[in-house]
Formats: structure tokens, sequence, C-alpha cells
């Protein structure tokens, strides 16, 4: 079933299948450090006010969460300092300088979990070239199909906040990925998960404030256009990194724990 495929992956990950080859480093950095916000990993303390110069620290699960290789480049310099607060500018320049020069997608991104999907052929391993297989094709399709179909949800409005809701809430982080996040859905998700707290540790808390502090001025997709928006400046100023398939910290951070 897609949705149980789906909450296995990060939205960086799905975000991969989803457009390959294709796909912006800046947009995966981004899915990622908005997923580690999701599941309580890192922390911007004053969210609803978020800025370039927020800062950020450890969230209350950093220390019980194993990071993939793809989320090491935002979480490792809180696993060597608990006590950092750092700007979020200065956290992207860090992951942009780390990955720079080498090829994301190849060297951080595939995995044994996305392996799968692609092909094995020595040859195109050889030269570090990843091609789907058919089941990634396959995958692939249903992924597009099943954002697509959410999106036409939305926007005819033939169907309930709670049906869509509840469609999405199963996909965990990849709800990243709905080109729609209005402050209804929102609500309706922070709700549903409410009810339903073995989802698991995915907070939606923070857009669900978020949407009812400000209700008629603010758009919880705000914040995902902001950091969407950053990235992309910071990119631009940055030594270009491959996207291809072939092959110092801050202080004065309020809030923020160890």
């Amino acid at each position: 079933m897609l949705s149980e495929i789906l909450s296995k992956l990060t939205p960086a990950e799905t975000h991969y299948l989803a457009n390959h080859p294709k796909g912006k480093v800046q947009d995966f950095v981004r899915l990622t450090f908005s997923d580690l916000l999701l599941k309580q990993v890192l922390q911007i303390p004053l969210i609803e006010e978020i800025e370039d110069n927020s800062f950020v620290c450890r969230g209350k699960l950093f220390l019980d969460y194993q990071p993939l290789k793809h989320e090491t480049i935002l979480t490792q310099p809180f696993a060597e300092d608990a006590t950092l607060n750092i700007s979020l500018t200065n956290l992207i320049k860090i992951a942009y300088e780390k990955i720079r020069g080498t090829d994301y997608k190849y060297y951080y991104l595939y995995s044994n979990r996305l392996a799968p999907y692609f092909k094995q052929n020595m040859l195109l391993k050889g030269i570090g070239l990843r091609m789907l297989n058919k089941e990634g094709l396959a995958l692939q399709q249903k992924i597009r199909d099943f954002f697509n179909t959410i999106e036409r949800e939305v926007e005819a409005k033939q169907f309930s906040i709670e049906h869509i809701a509840n469609k999405v809430l199963p996909i965990n982080g990849n709800i990243l990925l709905l080109p729609t996040l209005d402050a209804n859905l929102v609500e309706e998700i922070y709700q549903l998960q409410q009810e339903s707290p073995e989802v698991g540790a995915y907070d939606f808390a923070a857009f669900y404030r978020i949407s009812t502090k400000e209700r008629k001025e603010f758009d919880p997709s705000g914040v995902i256009e902001f950091l969407q928006e950053l990235f992309e400046s910071l990119t631009d100023s940055m030594d270009a990194v491959s996207t291809s398939d072939a092959g110092g910290g801050d202080s004065g951070c309020g809030g923020c724990g160890s």
C-alpha cells in the first residue's frame, strides 16, 4: 500500500523518487530540515516568527533519533555540541559546505532504503548512474498520482477536510510535499493526531499554533515558502553543488533545550 511505503520514507527520499532523475539540492535539504523539525529532532523555539536569523537547536527527541545519512549534514553540528544554538542561515551554510563538490544524491540521498527501486546493473553502478527499475517507475507514478489527487480534492472542495486529512496523516513528513497546506487542513491533521497518538513522534503543533494564532492573515504554508526562498537564496550565493546522478556555532537561542 502506498501510504505504508511513504510512511517509511523521508520527504527528501520521496521527492527523489517522484522527480528522478531531476531534483535540486536545495529542495532535498530544505525538505530534510523541515522534516527534522516535525520529528522534533531539531527545534526553532519561535517558529511562529521564523526569520533567516532565527536560532536552531536540538529538539526534545534528538538523543533518541538515529539520523539517516542525508540528515547528518544538518544534525552533525548538534551531535558535536549539545548546547549549540546556531542561526538558521549559518546551519544551512554549514550543510552546503559539507556537500560542496560532491554528488549529493549519489553519496548522501541514495541508500539501501531506495535500492529496491533502482536497477542494480554493475556497469551503471560503476559509472555512478542510478536508473529506476520497473518497480521504481511504478512507484514513481503512484506517488505523482497520489499528490495530484490530493491537490485536485483540495482545490475542488468536493471532499471534507477530515477526509483529506485522514488520507495524508499516515504519510508522516511527506505532508511537506503537499501542493496546498492551508490552515484548515493543518488544524484537522493536528486534531486527528491528538486522537491517534500511535501515529508517531511527528509534531504538527507548531503549524497548528500558527494557523489558529492569525487565522485570517496567516497561511501555514508561508513557513514552507519562507524556507524555500531562504534555501534558494543561499544556494545562489554559493558554489554549485552537484545534482546529477552520475558518479561556528552561535549563541543566544532563548528556549532551546539540550
